[in-house]
């Protein structure tokens, strides 16, 4: 990305109007930031002393900030090089495919020099900082770094989506728990996709976003079965987690799933039957 046609310093102004007008202005970009760097909080949960909790949660906000900016920047200069064209259908797809993708054009972008692209000056130092203080840091504080950057990276691409009028793709299929023809993020790392649908069930998967680099990207299974009674129908809510999500997290995820088979589909939790349990791993089976 040698040639822009905006400069460097228009590019850093734009980005930082953007992102300013977000954070002043928008209440629901203000609440899913908060929602954001709370996750990512929680990966710290019984690593970071209680004393030092306010310092450290100051530091990681800012930090957040920072990679957002970055993410955000990089778009931008991607859309300004006037040797990439991004062609309006590329903008319209669903917010959760779109989504991850990101990473995969991260990485793309910077190439060989992914450190020097991606980690800010600030999320530098209070990585170096974080690592001499605390022990089993280092690898949560590098995936927090990634990820953020393809999240601010992300929030460019819905507000050049919007600059360019352009309308996403919305999918006709409905689905108990989301739409079909999307991927659902339910938390950062984590999104629902749909696998069977009929009209008496339903097995959507949950899966890694494509920024954490894994063998195995399942993540959890998910299956309704829906039962008729009278003039009604009850649900029977089956829900499997890999044993690599953090127990804080699979509570989280838990409740997620209900409370979007209960808005959806306008049911009590009471008409709901819930079973729930954690899994070491998913095997497929291959007739031979």
């Amino acid at each position: 990305m040698n040639k822009t046609i905006e400069s460097t310093e228009d590019l850093f102004k734009y980005t930082d109007q953007k992102l300013k007008a977000h954070f002043q202005n928008s209440e629901f970009f203000n609440k899913e930031f908060a929602i954001m760097v709370a996750y990512y909080r929680s990966k710290f949960e019984g690593l970071i002393q209680e004393v030092d909790t306010e310092g450290f949660d100051g530091e990681l906000f800012q930090s957040a900030k920072s990679q957002f900016f970055n993410g955000y920047y990089i778009i931008r200069e991607l859309i300004s090089n006037s040797e990439t064209k991004i062609e309006d259908e590329w903008f319209s797809q669903p917010e959760g495919l779109l989504t991850e993708q990101i990473p995969d054009l991260i990485k793309d972008l910077a190439q060989e020099s992914f450190d020097d692209v991606v980690i800010t000056d600030t999320m530098h130092q209070f990585t170096m900082k974080a690592i001499t203080k605390y022990e089993d840091v280092i690898n949560i504080l590098k995936q927090i770094a990634f990820d953020i950057v393809c999240l601010g990276a992300k929030q460019a691409i819905l507000d050049e989506r919007e600059k360019r009028g352009l309308i996403p793709f919305k999918s006709e299929m409905k689905g108990l728990l989301a739409n079909v023809e999307d991927l659902t993020f339910i938390n950062p790392q984590q999104h629902l996709s749909c696998t069977v649908i009929t009209l008496e069930a339903e097995i959507w998967t949950l899966s890694w976003w494509s920024s954490i680099h894994t063998n195995d990207n399942k993540a959890g299974e998910v299956s309704i079965i829906t039962i008729p009674v009278e003039d009604s129908k009850k649900y029977a809510l089956n829900i499997n987690l890999s044993n690599r999500i953090q127990d804080n997290q699979r509570k989280k995820i838990l409740e997620a799933i209900l409370f979007s088979l209960m808005e959806r589909n306008n049911v009590k939790r009471e008409a709901i039957s819930v079973n729930f349990a954690v899994v070491e791993d998913f095997y497929i089976l291959i007739n031979e």
